[in-house]
């Protein structure tokens, strides 16, 4: 379990990194303007990270490492089917 989430933390900075060209090109920003989701999706997981550490000594490790898998799965299947939800029928 605990590599399972060490690949999840590891995994979802390279997924941003490497949907920038789309993000600029699906939102008509430069590829300087598009680092800025990059910039921010680190600084949420700097913040999150002592967050998630108190969290889990509250509620303990198991069910914190539980719900942030599930968490990322649930976000990655959202990602995943959400270019199908976005199309329109043609007329």
């Amino acid at each position: 379990m605990l590599l399972l989430a060490a690949c999840g933390v590891a995994i979802a900075p390279t997924i941003v990194l490497a949907a920038l060209t789309v993000f600029a090109r699906e939102l008509d920003v430069s590829a300087m303007g598009a680092t800025w989701f990059l910039t921010a999706f680190m600084l949420a997981c700097a913040v999150a990270t002592p967050v998630t550490g108190r969290l889990s000594d509250q509620f303990g490790h198991r069910r914190l490492l539980v719900t942030g898998l599930a968490l990322l799965l649930a976000g990655s299947v959202v990602a995943a089917v959400s270019p199908r939800w976005a199309r329109t029928p043609e007329s």
